[in-house]
């Protein structure tokens, strides 16, 4: 959708400056999101990574598992390391297109960490054995093998999910992913948080439970109420979860389950004042309001002793009788856009500005770039107009542009009163975002919006255009390169060389090697680093068979750089530097793009006015409003 633009100019940014620094040449690529993993194609590979998080579960097994003719077909393990991430390679020759279980088994290596001032003998953020721990989670996309899929968690809340989605295969022989998303948003009414896609967070780790969105620490939150509920009523957390599972296995909390949602409930907002909890979350503000909000929502419900959670149709809702609205976004900037009715479910982006400072803003550029088409390269711009179609029975919303297909889900609210800072700061980089705004200002009285979490149902393949130079690759030795087969050398550096041939320069000063000829299908990438103190480079990374995979998609030949290689290359494997091409006349760099989670907010005017309330525009980005400009405001002309 076109909400990635932004992010993209960022990477062009990037990649422009340093090849104005030299030494990492044109073909470079921004700093951007963590993520993971590219497309996968017939004879390679897709990725399943993700988190356990009940506590940081450590040397637990990961086992994805595919629903086939109503049976659990097991597709790839993996195990978690200290910080509770997995990466699960399943072959993508193998998959049929079912919907994907992950689970997590223990044995007696398998520890857990304490999310509590105490767990037994194990303090906070220590961890003890585990070895009766069982946790699932499906997957939240409809084309994993595209792509693969990262930040899949794997927690308490995942486990209700794939808890009613088996009991719904035993009960009826098959489900499927409009099953799995109508749970999930039942489930979303019960927590406030997307269960299968808001990314896991170890609360015991305040430099990262400070640097995630609210939602995510919501999450973190109510996974240590978990805990907390366990040491209470004296269980073990394992049996706990699992009782969980059972009660809403038919899709209902009633009051003859053994498991009492109020209890759980109760947790969330006892386990604030657990000391070490309490430390950690003391400047979550927004987190903390949420999981109150949560509490009185719930308690509300379980009022009669039962709850039935139902899917929020309030995004649907609120799209579908919408003759114009607003979408606030940011990623290193605060973006705003004003979308107008132009048909059934259509609307064309009638206005795009963004916000320089806390006066000033600009009007979007349009991003062009070549896509992979089944034409071949195709120019595209951002899109002029968009399909939303909500589904009430989700409360979700379809999306259509000319990017791709797109989901959208989230949650409705009058926000009059509240300050800037509770509702921005779910969006992607709010500390930059929030230099355009005061964030201490209140929303006036009218305000509405909407809380939205966006997903590509599909990866886009480009070759970015950059506004201040070509899209070329250079190389050490060879300078800029024309043909694929330039790109390789049949020599494999070693650690303490004083020199290399034929690497190709990339981010973070590094420099690529391809080991082999183009006219073979795949093999070895090196990634080196030179240390200038030394006086040699040394191997960052060393991929020995599938480093460098050569693709060939509707007629275009694109040589693709293995996920271990380019994670290096860039913070964001899921919105960065995918592989080379040939292209004009020159090898040219080609970007890999799949929208994950992206957060973002719709609003009603008012709340928009008071966004852009004390703005004006700067049409030359000189930092004035002034009579060079559409809308002069500033008294001082410059």
């Amino acid at each position: 959708m076109k909400f990635r633009k932004l992010m993209l100019a960022s990477a062009i940014s990037s990649a422009l400056l340093l090849a104005g620094c030299g030494g990492a040449g044109s073909d470079s690529e921004s700093n951007s999101r963590s993520g993971s993993n590219s497309g996968a194609t017939a004879g390679t590979t897709f990725s399943l990574t993700g988190v356990v998080v009940k506590g940081v579960v450590k040397n637990g097994v990961v086992t994805a598992y595919e629903l086939v003719n109503g049976a659990w077909v097991a597709r790839g393990s993996a195990t978690t390391d200290a910080s509770g991430a997995y990466a699960i390679s399943v072959p993508a020759s193998t998959y049929k297109g079912g919907i994907v279980k992950i689970a997590l088994t223990s044995n007696a290596a398998t520890q857990m960490k304490c999310e509590l001032s105490a767990c037994g003998s194990a303090a906070f953020g220590e961890f003890y054995s585990a070895p009766s721990t069982t946790l699932e989670t499906l997957v939240s996309s409809t084309n994993i093998a595209a792509s693969g899929i990262s930040n899949i968690p794997i927690t308490p809340y995942t486990n209700l999910v794939a808890g009613r989605i088996n009991a719904l295969v035993k009960e009826e022989g098959s489900a499927s992913q409009t099953d799995v998303a109508g749970i999930a948003a039942a489930v979303r009414s019960v927590v406030g948080f997307e269960p299968l896609t808001t990314k896991a967070v170890d609360i015991t780790n305040s430099a990262a439970f400070n640097a995630a969105s609210t939602l995510e620490q919501t999450a973190a939150i109510m996974s240590a109420a978990v805990a907390e509920l366990a040491k209470t009523s004296s269980q073990d957390v394992s049996s706990l979860v699992s009782n969980m599972a059972a009660a809403y296995a038919d899709g209902i909390f009633n009051e003859s389950d053994t498991f009492q949602l109020g209890t759980l409930v109760q947790q969330w907002n006892d386990v604030q004042h657990d000391a070490s909890v309490s430390s950690v979350i003391s400047s979550a503000s927004a987190a903390v309001a949420a999981v109150d909000t949560q509490v009185q929502t719930v308690t509300t419900e379980l009022a009669d002793g039962s709850y039935t959670p139902t899917p929020s149709a309030d995004l649907a809702t609120y799209i579908s009788d919408l003759s114009d609205f607003y979408i606030v976004g940011g990623d290193h900037h605060l973006w705003l856009d004003y979308l107008v009715a132009s048909g059934s479910h259509q609307y064309t982006f009638a206005d795009k500005r963004e916000l320089t400072s806390t006066s000033l803003y600009t009007l979007e550029s349009d991003y062009q770039r070549y896509v992979l088409t089944t034409s071949g390269w195709t120019l595209l711009g951002d899109p002029d107009s968009v399909m939303l179609t909500p589904n009430t029975a989700t409360g979700q919303i379809n999306g259509v542009d000319n990017m791709g297909s797109f989901t959208m889900s989230g949650s409705c609210a009058d926000i009059s009163n509240t300050t800037f800072s509770s509702q921005l700061s779910a969006l992607k980089n709010y500390s930059s975002s929030s230099s355009s705004v005061d964030v201490n200002t209140t929303f006036p009285s009218g305000s509405y919006s909407c809380a939205v979490t966006n997903n590509s149902n599909e990866p886009e393949i480009s070759i970015p255009i950059w506004d201040n130079g070509t899209n070329s690759v250079s190389m050490s030795g060879v300078g800029q390169v024309t043909t694929l087969s330039e790109l390789f050398t049949t020599t494999v550096p070693v650690d303490g060389a004083s020199s290399i041939s034929n690497g190709i320069y990339v981010n973070n000063g590094y420099q690529l090697v391809l080991v082999g000829d183009s006219s073979a299908s795949q093999g070895q990438a090196l990634l080196m680093n030179y240390d200038s103190a030394a006086g040699s480079y040394s191997v960052v990374a060393d991929v020995a068979n599938n480093g460098w995979v050569k693709e060939t998609t509707n007629g275009v030949t694109i040589i693709r750089i293995a996920d271990a290689i380019r994670s290096y290359i860039t913070d964001d494997i899921h919105d960065g530097l995918y592989g080379y091409t040939e292209y004009d006349g020159r090898v040219q760099q080609v970007n890999y793009y799949m929208n994950t989670n992206e957060p973002m907010i719709f609003m009603n005017k008012t709340a928009y006015d008071a966004i852009m309330a004390g703005h004006a525009l700067d049409t030359d980005g000189d930092g004035y409003a002034d009579t060079a400009d559409a809308a002069p405001t500033d008294p001082a002309v410059h």
